[in-house]
Formats: C-alpha cells, sequence, structure tokens
C-alpha cells in the first residue's frame, strides 16, 4: 500500500511544496518485502524583476528482502519447480529441523528446499538517495537569459548475501558478499537562452551552453567462510576472508546548442549540436560530436479544413555519441584480499583493453507524420525510420589461451530500419465515459552490415 502526503503554498513572488510518501510491498515469495519511504521539497522565488532562483531536494531510504536470482542453489523459485504438481508445497515448511539444518526434498544438495532458501537465507538490500538540483535565473532582457544550475546525485547502497549454516550443500555456510556503494555525480552547467519574436511572421529560439559532469563511486565488497560460530557471519571471526576495494571516476566536458526558426506557427527549424570530452575514451579519440537538425510544417494552418484539428510532416536527422565504460582503456590490477607466505595475491582483468578504441555513433534519418481529424475522434501517427550504429563498443569473446576472455572492440555497422503506423480513435465520448482504442503496426530490420 501507498500513503502520500502533499503542502504546498505560493504567492506573487514564490512558490513551495512539500511531499512525503510511504510505499509498503509484500511479495508473494515469502518474507520477502520491500518499503520505500520518500521526502521532496521544491521551492521557487522571484528574487527581483530581473532574478529568479529554484531549488529542489528529493530523499528516497529503501529497504528490501529479495530472492536469490540463479539457478537451482538457494533460489527457491527455481527448487519448487520439482514437485511433482499433486504435492503441497506446503509440505516442505519450515525447510529446516530442530538444529536448524535444511531438510533437503530430493537427493541433489544444490537443488535448495525452497521454504529453507525463503526462511533462512539472507539477501539485504538498503539505499539512501538525495537528489538536488538548484538554479539562478537572470533576465537580460524580456527575450534574452542567462541560467546557471547544478545537480547532484548521490547514494550509499548497501548489501548482504548470506549462504545460512545448515544448507545441504554448502553445511558452514559463508557470507557471500556484503557490499557498500557510495555513488555521487554532479553535473554543472551555464547557459544563455533566447525566445524572441522577429516580426509578426518570424519567430527565434536559442541556447548556448556547456556542461561538466564528474562521477566517482567507492565500492567494497566483503566475503567469509569458515566461521568460527555458527549463525555468526562476521568476518573477523572467519579462516578465510577477502576483501576489494574499487574506485571508479568519469569526468564529461560538453559544449551545446540549438537554433529553432518559427514561420507563422507553422513552419519550425530546429538545429541543434553538441560536443562531449569524455575521461573514458583515449585522449586522442575523446571528443564525439552530435548534432540535429529538425523540420516540421503544420500544414493544417495553411489548409483551414474544418475537420481536420492538426496535420503535420515532419522530417529528422540526428548523431549520437557515446563513449566507453570505465577501465576500458587501460590495463587495471587488483589484489585478493589473500596472501601465501606473507605475499599478497593479485589479479588483473579478464577483458584486454583498448587504448585506440573511438567514440560509438548512432545516426538516425526520420520521416513522418501526424493527423488530429472531427475534433480529436480520430488520430494517426506514422514514421519510417533508418538508424545505424557505427563502433559500438563491446567485449567480444577471444581464446583463453591469451589469458583473457574478451577484448574491447568496436564493431562496424549496424542497421535498422522500419516503419511505425498508429491509428486511433474515440468511438464513444459522453459526460461521463470515454472510449479510446488505438491500433499499432511495426516492422523492424535489424542488420548487421558490416
Amino acid at each position: 500500500f501507498t500513503n502520500s502526503l502533499a503542502i504546498s503554498g505560493g504567492g506573487e513572488t514564490g512558490n513551495v511544496r512539500l511531499s512525503l510518501g510511504d510505499l509498503r510491498s509484500n511479495s508473494i515469495y515469502p518474507n520477502s518485502d520491500y518499503e520505500r519511504n520518500t521526502f521532496n521539497l521544491d521551492a521557487s522565488y522571484k528574487l527581483s524583476d530581473k532574478w529568479t532562483a529554484s531549488a529542489n531536494v528529493n530523499y528516497t531510504k529503501d529497504k528490501a528482502n529479495r530472492t536469490k536470482v540463479n539457478d537451482a542453489p538457494g533460489n527457491g523459485n527455481f527448487g519448487i519447480m520439482f514437485l511433482p504438481p499433486n504435492v503441497d508445497a506446503d509440505y516442505l515448511d519450515p525447510g529446516y529441523d530442530e538444529l536448524k539444518n535444511e531438510i533437503p526434498f530430493g537427493p541433489n544438495a544444490f537443488t535448495t528446499n525452497p521454504y529453507f532458501a525463503a526462511n533462512r537465507f539472507i539477501t539485504e538490500t538498503s539505499k539512501d538517495r538525495v537528489m538536488s538540483v538548484a538554479s539562478i535565473k537572470y533576465a537580460l532582457t524580456d527575450w534574452m537569459y542567462v541560467r546557471a544550475r547544478i545537480a547532484n546525485d548521490f547514494y550509499a547502497f548497501n548489501a548482504t548475501q548470506i549462504t545460512p549454516t545448515g544448507t545441504a550443500y554448502r553445511p558452514a555456510g559463508g557470507l557471500d558478499v556484503q557490499r557498500t556503494l557510495n555513488h555521487n555525480e554532479t553535473n554543472s552547467d551555464i547557459l544563455i537562452g533566447i525566445n524572441k519574436d522577429l516580426n509578426s511572421d518570424f519567430s527565434i529560439g536559442v541556447t548556448l551552453g556547456g556542461n561538466m559532469l564528474s562521477l566517482t563511486e567507492k565500492v567494497v565488497d566483503v566475503n567469509a567462510s569458515g566461521f568460527a560460530f555458527p549463525f555468526l557471519y562476521n568476518p573477523g571471526t572467519a579462516a578465510t576472508n577477502g576483501a576489494s576495494v574499487s574506485e571508479p571516476r568519469k569526468e564529461i566536458h560538453s559544449l551545446y546548442g540549438s537554433v529553432e526558426f518559427g514561420f507563422r506557427d507553422m513552419i519550425y527549424l530546429n538545429v541543434t549540436d553538441r560536443n562531449d570530452w569524455s575521461s573514458t575514451l583515449p585522449s586522442a579519440n575523446n571528443s564525439y560530436n552530435y548534432p540535429s537538425v529538425n523540420l516540421s510544417y503544420i500544414f493544417s494552418e495553411t489548409l483551414n479544413i474544418s475537420w481536420m484539428d492538426l496535420g503535420k510532416i515532419r522530417a529528422g536527422y540526428a548523431r549520437v555519441g557515446g563513449d566507453a565504460s570505465i577501465f576500458a582503456t587501460n590495463l587495471y590490477y587488483g589484489t585478493l584480499g589473500a596472501a601465501i607466505n606473507g605475499n599478497a595475491l593479485g589479479n588483473v582483468d579478464n577483458n584486454v583493453p583498448n587504448a585506440n578504441i573511438e567514440p560509438l555513433q548512432v545516426t538516425e534519418m526520420e520521416f513522418g507524420a501526424e493527423f488530429d481529424l472531427v475534433g480529436g475522434r480520430i488520430f494517426t501517427d506514422f514514421a519510417i525510420y533508418n538508424k545505424q550504429t557505427l563502433n559500438d563498443i563491446v567485449p567480444v569473446g577471444i581464446s583463453r589461451g591469451s589469458g583473457y576472455q574478451n577484448a574491447v572492440v568496436n564493431v562496424g555497422k549496424i542497421e535498422n530500419k522500419g516503419f511505425e503506423f498508429l491509428l486511433g480513435g474515440v468511438p464513444v465520448l459522453t459526460e461521463s465515459f470515454k472510449w479510446t482504442s488505438t491500433f499499432n503496426y511495426t516492422i523492424n530490420r535489424n542488420e548487421v552490415v558490416e
């Protein structure tokens, strides 16, 4: 069930809104549940005729006891499939004896008693997340403004997965993972905007700006086995334990702009361009550009047909760039948290890095039309598109004899093209009832060109 409460108020110079939410959900899987609490505060204020400020803070706290998602071991959803349909699953409840040892229901110890999995296995997660944004806007004129904005997304995630003492395939149990993850992403923007009617026929809108994205994470994973005391899963009491720490970082610097021309509120031309410089790409290839151009014509404004509320044709072209995942361009090593004769053990990633990787590129062309007829009782939309993916960055399997499993490479060219058609209508419309029906038809062909 969900409960929410909202309080808002405001006046001529500003407004504020506070909302609280509470969600509680119980799964059909025993002992599995989810809870979430939310807090949101949104405020804006007109400091003067020229200055306007706004801010928003959203806090979310959630926790869950989940099921294991894998094959048979520890997965109650998997194990219950092996029961004959004429056997009541409740016969297996609670799944363990007075010593908390699993009661197997078959010859294979790795097919866990589903009730033992539900009642004794621990798979818990929790997350505290704060998303905030603040902006300030200065109106240079009634048609030009400057705005600065900063947004931050922080969350702390914790997960614990335990194979309990008494499990048939692992009697001593173990701490499979205890993870602590702190994530922080900050986006800073500054932009100049122009919205002006040049005369009674022409209008123009311009946006020029820059963005800086900064992402940092810290992931700490701990595992342990061979505990000195049953049912006490403290790594400090384990004969064998391990830990790993990862601290990925990423930055993207961007410049962008857009120009939109309008003619008599029926012809619109929009041109955009953006260039990113990403830290996850090689320094010689870390820049990628993605422009777009869109043209639309609302011909119903010209034809002035009484039964046509909207008639619009459109055409567009766009190119999108993309970077690589963190750690894809260099070879890194880590320690395993264990030692032999006092010497630390280490390892390297099983992916061969690529110091010459190129940015991903996706280009798409689309032609389409929209119609809204007879006061909205009939509407339709159709489009023809062609999308091509160039230099997709993927890990490709290689011979294990090389000492690695995959190599990061650019894939040549993948093409998606097709047709989309939507037809809808409102056959019944009264003051108290509205019936809307839609029909959608799509054809898509995917081909690896090279």
